[in-house]
């Protein structure tokens, strides 16, 4: 959180969230008091103005003593509460005000507030709407109206709100900065840049503005551009820290591993309590190679307010020492593709003597449950037994003191069922038809829900030039069913991968997979069949940069991006080295299957 704000007026006194959404209080001019002395009024004021809380607060309350229904000097002191982080008192105070003038929509629009920074999302929607009920016309209102929708992941809604109080007040710039926020989030990227940019010319000397207009020209893969912004963010405001951070991921993009160190470290100095900056110094940590400080700093992820990261259990977390017999809970907290990757852990974990519960997705239930070192699988949800010890999958890397050189790369750590993977091998055997045929596995989208989905997925038009004679190629998506073969001899599977044990009985008997950076990469390479891994120009931290090989699976080959959104070249030389690979099993003594 950014200090509390000391500034005064009437719709330019802000306070930035952790979202970096503004949010305006709205104090009534004086001449809306009644049967107070004026006197003792305009010398609070005076001082709340001038940024001297403690003296303002002290009259406040010496008015409040002989009239406590004054509801003027409730809202005052109710912003100055809000101002000095004291949000309970100030939910109560405002609370006064509304029951003392209840057709004030000043009034409910800062109760809102105050109840939005309280945590009590739905009645600060409530408040904020009762205000526009009021004054239909209050444009701050409907920008804080937004800013409550878009923290409840409305933002349909919130778009519309703040599209209304930019229409009320053309020269709102905060508005305009929390319309373009929401935009990003929603993944409408060309928007938020056009509304961001709009606030940066209101307000040029924001550093918050020029750092949110980065943060969109980022995500629209404007780099260079992006960089721009957060160097005029850091100039107007040296100690802007996000904009430190978010220098670090875009120096990243350019390759520039170091240079995103230092940034992301000076944002972790500048505000040591921030959990995105120690996320991201974290990212820029791993995706170099300094493991030593980067599973440290990965640790901050547990503090994160995000769904999955919080802690959940009472028992003592498991720092790597000897389990002697005890039994440990190992639980995943991300992604099918994080939980696979880091299954490889569970064997190590199972050598230090103790009896390990894999608590995992539901659909890696099967394949979980019958993999190395595990002795029991539970899905997500259900029931646990006694445990006595827990890590998050995640964490294991650090209770291993694991460095780039000592990743536990040993593959296959993961177990396709003997059944499954002979009846797969049989249906195979019958397509080929007794030819010499390669069975090559493709995933060309990821999960549509990720954030990243549309830098990672590729459309799949553009794989045509895979197509090569003597190749069979099996989908092996979920739910993406392609209406073009693309001149490719296609298998559809979706309807019968039924989970992941399913798909991992598939992928072992294919002679090679090409997959795009989604669980299929991961579950292909645990599996240790040769895989294509094709990635944008700014990966995950995982795959690091500049790397054809994969440090986690060694019979992967990485393929990436050399311009950010162009595929074309990349599935060019994936194409060409399954040429060389078809050309080389045709020299090869006959196989069947």
């Amino acid at each position: 959180m950014h200090a509390p704000c000391r500034k005064w007026g009437c719709k330019n006194c802000t306070v930035i969230d952790s979202t970096h959404f503004s949010a305006a209080f709205i104090i009534p001019k004086a001449s809306r008091l009644e049967n107070m002395d004026e006197i003792q009024i305009e010398l609070a004021l005076s001082h709340h103005k001038a940024g001297r809380l403690t003296e303002a607060e002290g009259l406040y309350r010496q008015i409040l003593a002989a009239n406590p229904r004054q509801a003027s000097v409730l809202n005052y002191y109710g912003v100055l509460a809000i101002q000095n982080g004291q949000i309970e008192l100030a939910v109560k105070l405002l609370r006064r005000a509304v029951a003392a003038n209840p057709t004030d929509a000043h009034y409910h629009c800062n109760l809102g507030e105050a109840l939005r920074q309280s945590g009590r999302a739905e009645s600060a929607i409530t408040s904020f709407k009762e205000a526009i009920g009021l004054n239909p016309g209050l444009a701050v209102a409907h920008n804080n109206l937004g800013i409550a929708l878009a923290a409840a992941k409305d933002f349909d809604q919130a778009i519309a709100a703040y599209h209304r109080a930019v229409q009320l007040q053309p020269d709102y710039a905060e508005a305009h900065g929390n319309l373009g926020n929401t935009l990003k989030e929603s993944l409408r990227f060309d928007e938020a840049v056009a509304e961001c940019r709009i606030a940066v010319g209101l307000k040029p000397q924001s550093a918050e503005f020029h750092n949110q207009l980065g943060a969109a020209l980022a995500e629209s893969g404007e780099i260079d551009e992006a960089i721009g912004e957060y160097q005029a963010a850091i100039q107007i405001d040296p100690k802007h820290a996000d904009a430190h951070s978010n220098m670090g991921n875009a120096l990243a993009a350019q390759g520039r591993v170091q240079d995103a160190v230092t940034s992301c470290e000076t944002a972790v100095r500048l505000r040591p309590d921030s959990v995105p900056a120690h996320w991201n110094f974290a990212v820029a940590l791993l995706r170099a190679g300094d493991y030593q400080r980067g599973w440290a700093e990965h640790e901050w992820r547990l503090r994160s307010p995000v769904p999955g990261f919080q802690q959940r259990f009472a028992q003592r977390v498991w720092d790597g020492s000897p389990l002697n017999g005890k039994t440990i809970l190992l639980h995943a907290e991300q992604g099918f593709g994080d939980t696979i990757q880091f299954a490889r852990y569970v064997p190590l974990v199972a050598a230090r003597g103790g009896r390990i519960i894999v608590e995992c997705h539901r659909e890696l239930l099967r394949l979980f449950g019958q993999s190395p070192g595990v002795d029991l699988a539970i899905a997500r949800g259900d029931a646990l037994p006694h445990f006595d010890e827990h890590s998050p999958l995640m964490s294991l890397p650090l209770a291993f003191h694991t460095r780039l050189e000592t990743i536990p790369a040993s593959v296959p750590y993961l177990r396709a069922g003997d059944e499954l993977v002979g009846r797969w091998k049989e249906r195979l055997a019958a397509m080929a038809m007794g030819s010499r045929v390669l069975h090559v596995g493709l995933c060309c989208v990821g999960n549509a829900a990720h954030r990243n989905d549309r830098e990672r997925s590729i459309p799949f038009a553009a794989l045509a030039p895979l197509a090569t004679a003597g190749v069979i190629f099996h989908s092996l998506h979920k739910e993406f069913v392609p209406s073009d073969s693309n001149g490719m001899r296609w298998v559809d599977h979706s309807k019968e991968l039924s989970d992941f044990a399913e798909t991992a009985a598939l992928v072992a008997n294919l002679d090679h997979v090409i997959s795009v950076d989604t669980a299929v990469a991961h579950l292909s390479g645990a599996l240790g069949i040769a895989t294509s891994v094709l990635l944008p120009s700014v990966p995950d931290w995982r795959w690091m940069l500049h790397r054809q090989e994969s440090a986690w699976y060694p019979t992967s080959r990485l393929y990436r991006q050399k311009r950010f959104g162009q595929w074309q070249e990349v599935v060019q030389r994936v194409a060409r080295s399954l040429e060389q690979i078809v050309q080389k099993a045709r020299s090869e003594p006959r196989r069947v299957g």
